[in-house]
């Protein structure tokens, strides 16, 4: 075994030699250099050495591709979770693995949590986590900080929201919409209670108008399962006008807009409705509601989709059909009948 050699600045440096050639690393005192010649020495006998300068060179991105390419062809929402994954590569990529440490982890969450909800973090979380996992136990990465993810904090995840727009609120966010495309988007939307991804990437050959179906194939929908979404009336209308102004495409996507432009351009409708609503106010020297036009956010119009239905009288299986929900306790989360819907029923 290398011996610590003592240099002139008073250091020790040691060579040991590893699978990946011989390396070099000095240090303050001979008993730090012969304890680090040992872990070394130990390491390659059991065959779990990793060289820590790799973890100063890679970066996180080559773990994020090495996932989408392994892990996520195995996974159900094969589109989905290239995308959040995507998301994390955007934050993370550029920081080599020695840098990607708890308190980046920490930050991170604390800046998502200004802009989505606790439960989504925590689901993000949960794929970053799984990043981490794979890169140690199974493709031989050496992480500096072990598994980041695991040493913070998980936000409390939040309660079931309730929130529901009313006709006013949504014909005010619509008028404010930036775009033609993103108001059918919006529209669209509450007719079909279908997720944002689904609505991102659903294309014309899915929209069946004799049988008045749209089928989303199981690398769109959330549960990796065939989802048949039957068509209100004025879900068809929606569509139908659509494709008469696209000149009736037999192929293509029917919105050309991506997810999170999708939820850019409906948080900036509702603000800028809030302000008209609040200008209103004030030229009518009125205050304005406290809550109108807040707190409402683009997932709200798939609660509100699925709450009319319900108060619409389908039944539980009825509303699985267009929600896409595998059980009760899932779907309870999204309906929100109005007692006073209750009441009428009542008699």
């Amino acid at each position: 075994m290398a011996k610590p050699q003592k240099l002139a600045s008073g250091r020790y440096r040691v060579q040991p030699m590893t699978a990946n050639g011989r390396i070099s690393r000095t240090f303050r005192t001979k008993a730090e250099a012969q304890r680090y010649l040992n872990k070394v020495a130990y390491e390659r006998d059991m065959g779990t050495w990793q060289d820590p300068q790799r973890a100063k060179e890679t970066p996180f991105s080559v773990l994020a591709d090495e996932y989408i390419e392994k892990q996520i062809p195995q996974q159900k929402s094969e589109r989905h979770n290239v995308y959040v994954v995507n998301r994390l590569r955007e934050w993370f990529g550029h920081l080599t693995l020695d840098e990607f440490t708890p308190k980046t982890v920490n930050d991170w969450k604390h800046y998502r949590l200004q802009q989505v909800a606790p439960t989504t973090v925590l689901k993000e979380m949960g794929f970053l986590s799984s990043i981490c996992n794979r890169a140690r136990r199974e493709w031989g990465y050496h992480l500096p900080h072990g598994n980041p993810v695991e040493l913070v904090s998980k936000p409390k995840p939040s309660e079931p929201r309730d929130r529901r727009p009313t006709q006013d609120e949504l014909a005010r966010i619509l008028d404010a919409s930036a775009s033609e495309e993103l108001q059918a988007v919006i529209r669209l939307a509450v007719a079909t209670a279908m997720r944002r991804s689904e609505l991102a990437f659903f294309t014309w050959p899915m929209v069946d108008f004799t049988a008045g179906v749209v089928t989303l194939p199981k690398w769109l929908t959330k549960n990796g399962r065939v989802k048949r979404v039957p068509m209100s009336r004025e879900a068809e209308r929606l569509l139908r006008a659509l494709h008469e102004e696209q000149g009736h495409p037999v192929k293509g996507r029917v919105f050309h807009i991506d997810p999170q432009s999708i939820t850019d351009g409906f948080g900036e409708a509702r603000q800028l409705a809030r302000r008209y609503y609040e200008q209103e106010c004030l030229t009518q020297n009125e205050p304005p509601k406290p809550g109108y036009l807040r707190n409402i956010r683009l997932h709200d119009l798939r609660h509100e989709a699925i709450s009319r239905l319900a108060e619409k009288g389908l039944s539980v299986p009825e509303l699985q059909m267009v929600s896409g929900h595998r059980d009760w306790s899932q779907l309870a989360r999204y309906t929100h009948i109005t007692p006073e819907v209750v009441r009428q029923k009542m008699g």
